[in-house]
């Protein structure tokens, strides 16, 4: 697993929980927010960091490191299950998938 140094946001839901979950995004990306939206309307407990919040040069080994680890493409919001599964981008009909099944 990669360590990381940045802030990392707590959400409790009132939802069972059945797995962890990771959100990483971008301050300002309007599909991030769609996607922590969706976690909270589903009554989800999460937790959440802002890549961009990172400095630059931590950022980028960052990136190195989850590619790495993960083998997948930056695509953000990234959704991290369980700490070892990572599904770039949100699209409602896979999150719910992998999170009420």
């Amino acid at each position: 697993m990669i360590n990381l140094s940045v802030p990392i946001n707590t959400i409790k839901g009132t939802r069972p929980q059945f797995h962890e979950i990771l959100v990483i995004g971008i301050s300002t990306c309007n599909w991030c927010k769609k996607a922590l939206k969706w976690l909270d309307l589903n009554n989800f407990s999460y937790s959440y960091f802002f890549i961009d919040s990172m400095p630059l040069e931590e950022r980028e080994q960052f990136k190195k490191e989850f590619k790495e680890f993960y083998n997948v493409a930056l695509q953000f919001p990234i959704l991290i299950v369980d700490r070892f599964h990572a599904h770039p981008g949100f699209a409602p009909q896979d999150w719910e998938i992998l999170l009420f099944y």
